[in-house]
């Protein structure tokens, strides 16, 4: 077992659970709630600014004021801020799904420069990165894990360079949370055609921007820029397609101009060691998930 834990208020423990709930803060528009056991808190809003929230059509501004609602009632003791929409399923009206924005980072080596915008969202320094998760089944099944790794990955010139996804691992053999096909599964068709499969055993096709919600586990690549392994533990040579464009996506199908050779000392070449490295990087993390729902009428 990897030495990384994240410490969550998982929304099994919602008021829907039959816990009760205590006021812990509110203002304009707002309450915000805390269960009987302590672990999920619970933010109920405008029935009309709900609307508005669970299709996706906010901004930055009004995400930087949910997570301050949240902040000014709470401790600065959260790495990881989840918010949950209290939906069974995601709207089929939403554009998007699930998201992460990056609060701050000091971590060198993963292409990324430092920043810190903990002030903007009502962290006193503490707060890493949020998640938006538009249902209830977003810890569980995923995208859970996929938006925790964008904290750190991917972010890489390498990959991201002519990439349909450039946060993301694309045409690429990393084969991860973030997409990839599984390394090793590569197969030449001739006339500038390939063929891979996805990382989920037995299954086409592969997919450039995730790979199945939190069934599959994170890749050396992610384990390594999230400072969980050493360079020394990504021993697989990633394969890059240059100029990819798909020919039969149904059947992992596509087209490139060529296919590089990419490993870790190439990583560490172009964007530097990450630091802190693995004997210094944390490995615990506590996160808050934050239920957000309407005033009932």
């Amino acid at each position: 077992m990897l030495p990384f834990s994240l410490e969550t208020l998982e929304p099994r423990d919602c008021p829907a659970a039959g816990t009760a709930l205590r006021t812990v803060g509110y203002g304009a528009g707002y309450e915000l709630q805390i269960n009987s056991a302590g672990r999920v808190a619970v933010l109920q809003i405008d029935p009309t600014e709900y609307s508005q929230w669970r299709e996706g059509d906010d901004t930055i501004a009004d995400l930087k004021g949910m997570t301050r609602r949240i902040l000014d009632h709470l401790p600065d003791a959260f790495d990881f801020l989840f918010l949950v929409d209290n939906e069974l399923a995601t709207p089929n009206s939403r554009t998007d799904t699930a998201s992460e924005v990056a609060v701050q980072s000091s971590v060198m080596g993963v292409g990324t420069k430092p920043y810190d915008r903990t002030s903007e969202f009502g962290s006193a320094g503490r707060l890493q990165g949020i998640v938006r998760l538009p249902d209830l089944h977003g810890i569980r099944v995923g995208p859970s894990l996929h938006e925790i790794a964008h904290q750190w990955a991917a972010y890489l010139p390498t990959f991201s360079q002519g990439s349909p996804d450039p946060t993301h691992w694309g045409f690429s053999g990393v084969g991860g949370q973030l997409g990839g096909w599984e390394p090793g599964t590569l197969r030449p068709l001739g006339e500038g055609l390939y063929q891979a499969m996805s990382a989920i055993p037995g299954t086409i096709p592969f997919s450039t921007f995730s790979n199945g919600g939190n069934r599959i586990p994170y890749s050396p690549l992610e384990l390594y820029l999230m400072g969980l392994i050493g360079p020394e533990d990504v021993a697989v040579t990633f394969e890059v397609a240059r100029d990819p464009v798909w020919i039969d996506r149904n059947k992992g199908i596509f087209s490139a101009s060529r296919i590089d050779q990419v490993t870790i000392r190439d990583v560490i070449a172009q964007v530097g060691p990450r630091v802190p490295s693995i004997a210094n990087s944390p490995k615990s993390f506590r996160g808050l998930v934050a239920v957000i729902t309407p005033t009932p009428g």
